[in-house]
């Protein structure tokens, strides 16, 4: 069944927005009676039924609506600096919202590279991975930070940095084995700079080892997307 993303429902229904409409009508060439999916991006999954089809406005009735729905039981906050190629970081951002995440921070470092996003690129990506998935949830999507702000975040149960700038490092699954709510920080292509790393230490913020391979900025987001699923998985 198709899916479309709307992020707001009155009490029977709604109307697509009109790029989803244009999807709907002219792509997919769905028609009136049909029935199809749509997600809010704030957890909820709604059975709709086209009531009527125009390129700029489809509206739908709610059939039967999930909230909640498929809720996760951990949070996962990933701050990352965005890499020179637009289209890695938007790989990362595909594939950590499918996995499954609730916020994610484009962080500026002293050696970040890309110090501009298309926000509204940046929201179509996270919609298209969330309908593709099936995930209700669509993460928190924040403005550009700088890496000192970050460092402030306080409401987390483990705040991990990930760098090879020291060998005083602890595996993610062991560190994060019995947290709830973890924030982990994402360098640049070049790494965080020694003094970057020193003061998320003073910060509270542990040193975390992803193996003996060299990952990609984007790579290194999607592996701890996937560890912090799989312990919590694992304790289901």
């Amino acid at each position: 069944m198709h899916i479309f993303y709307c992020p707001s429902f009155s009490q029977g229904g709604t109307s697509l927005d009109e790029n989803e409409s244009y999807h709907c009508v002219k792509v997919l060439r769905l028609h009136p009676e049909t029935k199809i999916n749509v997600i809010d991006g704030k957890g909820g999954f709604y059975l709709c039924e086209i009531l009527k089809t125009n390129p700029k406005k489809v509206k739908v009735k709610i059939l039967d609506r999930q909230l909640q729905y498929n809720k996760r039981d951990y949070y996962l906050h990933i701050g990352i600096s965005p890499t020179k190629q637009t289209e890695r970081y938007e790989n990362f951002l595909d594939k950590a919202i499918e996995i499954g995440i609730d916020r994610i921070t484009p962080i500026v470092c002293k050696r970040t590279e890309r110090k501009k996003l298309r926000y509204d690129r940046v929201e179509r990506v996270a919609q298209a991975a969330a309908k593709q998935s099936q995930n209700a949830f669509i993460p928190q999507l924040d403005d550009l930070t700088p890496f000192s702000e970050i460092l402030n975040e306080e409401d987390v149960d483990g705040k991990y940095i990930a760098s090879c700038q020291t060998d005083n490092r602890t595996s993610l699954e062991k560190l994060a084995a019995n947290k709830g709510r973890v924030l982990i920080l994402i360098g640049p292509e070049g790494d965080f700079m020694h003094e970057e790393v020193e003061l998320a230490n003073s910060k509270g913020f542990e040193n975390i080892d992803l193996g003996a391979n060299r990952l990609r900025t984007e790579t290194a987001g999607i592996v701890v997307s996937q560890i912090i699923k799989s312990l919590n998985q694992l304790k289901q």
